[in-house]
């Protein structure tokens, strides 16, 4: 699969299966938690979310977070043409 398919994909799994659509992510930055995803620096980590993603995000290979990240940022553009 190409980068992009991947990054659909993983979307199509954060609104089907998480439910983080542009309406349930409201108050959460999306842009730090892709930024945390792609570097785990605490520094970014989105407030109010508990230690299980954290602790998720630091098993997960580069690839795999690379296309969380490209996806979040997808979930960012989304919540911003809602708002519109």
């Amino acid at each position: 699969m190409t980068g992009v398919e991947l990054i659909a994909q993983e979307r199509k799994e954060q609104i089907e299966k998480h439910k983080w659509d542009d309406k349930n992510n409201i108050a959460v930055r999306l842009e730090l938690a892709a930024t945390f995803a792609l570097t785990l620096d605490y520094s970014y980590y989105p407030e109010g979310w508990g230690m299980w993603w954290y602790e998720k995000m630091k098993t997960k290979s580069v690839e795999e977070r690379i296309k969380i990240a490209g996806a979040l940022c997808a979930a960012a553009l989304d919540k911003l043409n809602s708002e519109k």
